[in-house]
């Protein structure tokens, strides 16, 4: 709703929305209203407010993306009559259960499983409420002066809460599992009482944001244009965060709480069922983060004739890092540009076939800031022990004398362009960004307390070329379309990096990440299968699955290990994030009707595909099962052992294999949207700004070889969306 006049103006809107999930009893609801007013207070002073109220609650109680691929295909829910099976063999090796266990001893005897139950008997429920108010003076000084200030305050609270009852499993499995059991006599003692359970977490953020402006805007004898700007912003982010300690025996009717009966291991030894030491937690957690920044900036441009322009900007920024010095929490940035516009040439100026035509260049430097770590060693206090009673801290950072701000050089060139029309525009980019400066773990000796430490030590270059082509077209009869194509190509690369080592396990992604100088961040090395070798003896042979390591060399994928660096042995197979990025678009239109599509396309990486995940002999065999089974042993590492007393193969060297990388090409449809103009004919009932009747469908289909490379199998998938709607104004 909007209500405009001369001196002021307001517009009012509400939604309201509420979506189920792709899961059965996951449901999401949200309200919103938004504000926005102007009013000119006198000739030389305008007043803006606006501000937006949401409030969203949702309901997570139903199956999760886990229970699904936890299951197998063709598990049966239910029985022929309608009844919840029990799946307990999701949870645990039946007959090991059964035959070893005294189930009817422990507090609750029934140990089924069914996810059918386990949703009926949970409430996981989250609420939101965010508000932001803006508002704002401008004072209209003359001579093209004028003096803004704005202010901004948010609020966000949410807060979580899951409750589960005690017929769910995960009451009757905690309470049973942490019970002492006594395995010479039989007894079973409960370490935590029977009910329901309950968490509950809430996080709280205010923040505010001033900023004030002044601004220059005049032209001199009508050739002569001059733009500038200079100011100042204050931003502050405080966040606190409780989480409540689980609350056991709990009665959501009465709002009663049980008792821990043999208390909470702290100081007493209690022992769970498997006869480990048992500790409960029972104490609230808090956390609290404040984060400032200051900034100050200015920008001046002169424009002569409309043809040429130069112009230059300034700005400095401040955190708060954690340091004495206060001037290490400053660190300024500047940049400098200029553009011909060629179109107001006179050479062109009466030129038809040229609509525009713009040159335009900059340089500069930009940055950002990191407050995870600081000048000095920090720690990170854990509050009291349950196990020791006693206060418990740990190194949070070990400190980084040579702190500073990470900075990014930026070289941008352009042209904009259109001719016949409209019948051809696009323009067209090249960039160079040199990131100097960046944060990254780098070696250093173990004496220091860590054999890692994250340094202001690594270069990084972008390059890229940014191509978009478009063209439109109309013809009497009401027909139209427009079409657009973007391509885009970034050459990423690791300049300079002060590491010594690349531990193959940082190299892989199985322990960590790191750069590697020369490759692209996003490197992706693994290890080179080797197939079966005999790591026994002539007398007593010992087949295994292998991986190369150098000069002829292999490696036990089972219980091996190795000295050397694993740039010399590992395979280096691509980067995976896509270099060529395509998109294009198109809109087409008859009289009130229209219809559009938009196409994406990712080129020139590479993914790991989902490999068999190897479970264990009491784990659950992923659906990369039967391509193990039968694949050739020299190929790829076989489901099963070669021999009956050997370890199953470790799932950090098996998910990292050389034969698992394939092209990441894939093509996706974005969106299609057709839509109908309904003003024509509600005109003479109704008095409309606009009517749109409309049909849109998202996330429709995808192109490729195998797997979807953004949404892996057992993750969850980009699920299409289809939405039907009106839009209305008055």
């Amino acid at each position: 709703m909007a209500s405009p006049s001369e001196k002021m103006s307001n517009y009012v809107s509400l939604l309201y929305n509420q979506e189920r999930s792709g899961f059965v009893g996951k449901k999401n609801r949200n309200m919103q209203m938004d504000y926005r007013g102007q009013a000119t207070l006198a000739s030389w002073l305008d007043f803006s407010l606006s501000s937006m109220l949401r409030y969203q609650e949702g309901d997570d109680s139903g199956v999760s993306a886990g229970d699904i691929t936890a299951l197998q295909r063709y598990d049966m829910l239910v029985d022929e009559n309608g009844q919840p099976m029990n799946m307990n063999y999701l949870q645990y090796y039946q007959p090991l259960l059964n035959s070893s266990v005294p189930v009817s001893s422990f507090p609750y005897s029934d140990w089924s499983y069914n996810i059918l139950n386990e949703i009926k008997n949970r409430e996981l429920t989250n609420s939101g409420l965010n508000l932001r108010v803006q508002g704002g003076l401008d004072f209209k000084l003359g001579y093209g002066i004028s003096l803004q200030t704005k202010f901004m305050f948010e609020k966000l609270q949410y807060d979580n809460r899951s409750l589960y009852y005690e017929d769910s499993f995960t009451v009757r499995n905690l309470v049973n599992t942490t019970s002492e059991w006594n395995k010479t006599t039989g007894v079973v003692r409960p370490n935590i009482p029977k009910g329901q359970v309950l968490d509950q977490k809430s996080t709280a953020t205010n923040a505010y944001n001033w900023r004030n402006q002044l601004n220059f805007n005049r032209t001199f004898a009508g050739v002569h244009e001059v733009n500038a700007l200079v100011g100042a912003e204050i931003i502050q982010r405080n966040g606190k965060g409780t989480t409540m300690a689980r609350t056991y025996g709990y009665n959501d009717d009465q709002l009663t709480v049980g008792i821990l009966p043999n208390g909470t291991g702290n100081g007493l030894q209690l022992t769970n069922w498997l006869g480990n030491r048992l500790t409960i937690p029972y104490t609230n957690s808090y956390t609290y983060t404040m984060d400032r920044y200051f900034s100050s900036y200015g920008n001046v441009a002169y424009t002569y004739d409309r043809r040429y322009t130069v112009s230059g900007s300034f700005r400095v920024d401040a955190s708060n890092f954690i340091s004495d010095d206060p001037k290490y929490r400053y660190s300024p940035f500047w940049s400098v540009g200029g553009s011909w516009n060629v179109k107001n040439e006179a050479f062109l100026r009466d030129n038809t076939l040229v609509d525009a035509l713009k040159i335009r260049s900059t340089y500069g430097y930009n940055g950002s800031s990191n407050t995870g770590t600081s000048f000095k060693p920090l720690i990170q206090v854990n509050g009291v022990s349950a196990e020791s009673g006693h206060m418990e801290a740990q190194i949070h950072s070990y400190g980084n004398p040579t702190l500073r701000w990470e900075r990014t050089g930026t070289l941008n060139l352009g042209v904009d362009y259109e001719f016949m029309n409209g019948r051809l525009f696009g323009k067209l980019d090249y960039y160079r960004k040199h990131g100097k400066d960046i944060l990254a773990y780098v070696a250093i000796p173990l004496i220091n307390g860590s054999y890692t430490a994250n340094f202001n030590s690594a270069e990084i270059l972008n390059n890229g070329i940014e191509l978009e082509i478009g063209s439109r077209w109309k013809n009497e009869q009401g027909f139209s379309w427009e079409g657009v194509l973007n391509m885009a190509y970034n050459h990423n690369e690791v300049k300079r990096l002060f590491l010594s080592s690349h531990p193959y396990w940082h190299l892989s992604g199985s322990g960590g990440t790191t750069y590697v100088e020369g490759k692209p961040m996003s490197a992706v090395y693994s290890f080179r299968y080797a197939g079966p070798h005999d790591f026994g003896t002539e007398s007593s042979p010992q087949i295994r699955p292998a991986v190369h390591l150098k000069d002829g060399d292999v490696m036990d994928v089972i219980n091996g290990q190795t000295q050397l660096d694993g740039l010399e042995f590992m395979a280096y197979q691509g980067a995976a994030v896509a270099p060529y990025t395509f998109g294009m678009r198109h809109a087409f239109g008859y009289k009130d009707l229209d219809l559009s599509f938009s196409l994406i396309a990712k080129l020139g990486h590479i993914y790991r595909k989902t490999p068999f995940n190897h479970p264990g002999r009491n784990g659950k065999a992923n659906s990369m099962l039967q391509e193990a089974m039968t694949a050739q042993p020299e190929a790829m590492l076989p489901a099963l052992p070669y021999n009956e007393n050997d370890d199953l193969y470790s799932v950090s060297y098996a998910s990292y294999m050389d034969y698992l990388t394939t092209s990441a090409n894939h093509l996706r449809i974005n969106d299609i949207t057709l839509s109908y103009n309904m003003k024509p004919l509600l005109s003479n009932m109704l008095k409309l700004d606009r009517a749109q009747l409309y049909l849109q469908t998202n996330n429709l289909t995808i192109k490729g070889k195998g797997e979807d490379p953004e949404f892996l199998y057992g993750r969850m998938r980009l699920l299409p969306s289809f939405m039907f709607g009106i839009k209305v104004g008055f």
